[in-house]
């Protein structure tokens, strides 16, 4: 390898290093997102906090309510079928058959 190709490598990886020391300053540089304010660094958290879990409460409500949905419907079907008639008594299918 010759001596420029080590040259070039090392001024390479020296800018690398370099890029990759800076990028936290660089994040700071967002005079919005990283204000001193006590009051504003608030407010993006909570924000973001709400944005963050909004999602997971949506699904789990729709969730939540399709399971009792599910159920309601079930209990109506064991009610209905209790109350319908049995096709070989005529009488409703937990009655008990009455003797002549």
């Amino acid at each position: 390898m010759s001596t420029l190709q080590n040259t070039i490598r090392r001024l390479a990886s020296a800018a690398l290093v370099a890029a990759v020391l800076a990028a936290p300053s660089l994040a700071f540089a967002c005079a919005v997102c990283f204000n001193r304010d006590d009051e504003t660094q608030v407010a993006f958290r909570i924000s973001t906090a709400v944005m963050t879990f909004l999602p997971f409460l949506l699904v789990g409500g729709l969730i939540l309510w399709l399971r009792r949905r599910f159920r309601a419907l079930a209990e109506e079907e064991k009610r209905r079928a209790a109350e319908s008639p049995s096709p070989t008594t005529g009488q409703p299918v937990g009655a008990q058959p009455s003797s002549p």
